[in-house]
């Protein structure tokens, strides 16, 4: 007992580790993980890999294109792709399979779970507008008994560009998640260690710090999920709704990634920003490795509502360079001349999609519109 009690207080102690010494820590990942075996395609055996996405509504379909990138990243390993959705129109159900039969390297699983009362209280409670974030915290309930881990991804905002076999494979201990930090700035970044919220306010913890708790300690677009320990700890909703009662009394909001770092504190392993390179945030770049998946994360367009043209991404690189190489498109939203690669090939993995051929003509005119707004429509062009 005396031996559970100190690695309790351990687990509570705050502290926080300077950025340096965190970058440090993820560039000394970084060569361990180039140089493992099966990093590159050339010349390592077939993997099989487990992949999960949870999403809803009408824009489901956009999840072609994530699965599209994951089968042309892994041309030689199998990729089992696990769709979790509460009520997604079977329309569009039938569409995603049909879609996924024509990729040789991936099966399709979908897995409906019956919506309930306490998703749509952590909705609630979270003041977020869908249920659907939430369901990984259950994954373990729906998966095989012999699947160990999987590899999380956000739908509709994430493409693969490399191998995910290090990732999945990743030694994470008995922690519950491999995932990235989260940040709000590279230039204030810091790391904070703690246990799960409720214990570390009852010992005085800071507010603000509880408040940037309930932010995330980790990134959740792009995770490996243990379900061994998910399993062994016997998680339901019931842990997480107890805890969202509990913040929301406390004034704090929460998505999915928020929750589980109120709830579980920092319990989980780091893992290197190349597997979630969130190219949107500010120092980004400094991630010198290349990425695995990429997320539009932060405040940048959604990919599927932003497609320019040859012509209008010249604009915008000439409108950016005026304003110092960020083009401001709004009071939060931005984009900078090296954001535009990533727009690309996304859009590159949407044309060999059946669903491209209804979210193409929808982005361009938003973002017509939108280049209306900010005064670069093409009429204008050739009056400069």
């Amino acid at each position: 007992m005396a031996s559970n009690a100190k690695h309790d207080a351990r687990r509570l102690q705050m502290r926080r580790i300077p950025f340096a010494r965190t970058f440090q820590m993820w560039r000394d990942g970084l060569s361990h993980v180039l140089s493992r075996p099966g990093n590159s395609s050339v010349g390592r055996k077939r993997h099989s890999i487990n992949v999960m996405t949870s999403c809803g509504g009408p824009n489901s379909g956009i999840t072609q294109i994530l699965i599209r990138s994951i089968s042309d990243s892994h041309p030689d390993d199998h990729i089992t792709f696990w769709f979790f959705h509460l009520n997604v129109a079977q329309a569009i159900l039938n569409r995603l399979e049909r879609f996924c039969e024509g990729l040789p390297n991936l099966t399709l699983r979908q897995v409906r779970v019956p919506p309930s009362d306490k998703l749509a209280e952590l909705r609630t409670l979270g003041g977020k507008p869908d249920c659907e974030r939430f369901l990984w915290f259950v994954a373990h309930q729906y998966l095989p008994e012999n699947l160990d881990r999987i590899i999380y991804i956000d739908a509709l905002d994430a493409m693969v560009v490399d191998d995910l076999s290090p990732f999945l494979h990743e030694d994470i201990g008995d922690r519950l998640v491999l995932a990235c930090h989260e940040f709000m700035s590279w230039r204030q970044h810091s790391i904070i260690k703690t246990g799960p919220a409720r214990e570390a306010a009852r010992q005085g913890a800071d507010p603000k710090m509880l408040k940037r708790v309930a932010m995330g300690l980790i990134n959740s677009g792009v995770m490996v999920l243990n379900l061994s320990r998910f399993r062994q700890d016997g998680l339901t909703l019931d842990r997480y709704v107890e805890t969202a009662r509990w913040a929301a009394d406390q004034g704090l909001s929460f998505g999915d990634q928020g929750l589980f770092s109120l709830t579980h504190g920092s319990d989980f392993a780091p893992a290197h920003d190349r597997f979630n390179y969130r190219f949107g945030f500010q120092g980004a770049q400094r991630v010198k490795a290349p990425p695995a998946v990429v997320h539009f994360a932060g405040h940048i367009p959604k990919p599927f509502a932003f497609r320019l043209s040859e012509e209008q991404e010249e604009r915008v690189r000439t409108a950016a360079r005026r304003q110092g190489g960020v083009l401001q498109l709004g009071k939060t939203h931005r984009i900078a001349p090296s954001f535009l690669p990533h727009y690309r090939r996304w859009w590159a993995f949407s044309e060999r999609t059946l669903v491209h051929q209804r979210i193409a003509p929808l982005a361009e005119d938003s973002t017509l519109k939108l280049l209306d707004r900010l005064g670069l429509q093409l009429e204008d062009a050739h009056g400069e």
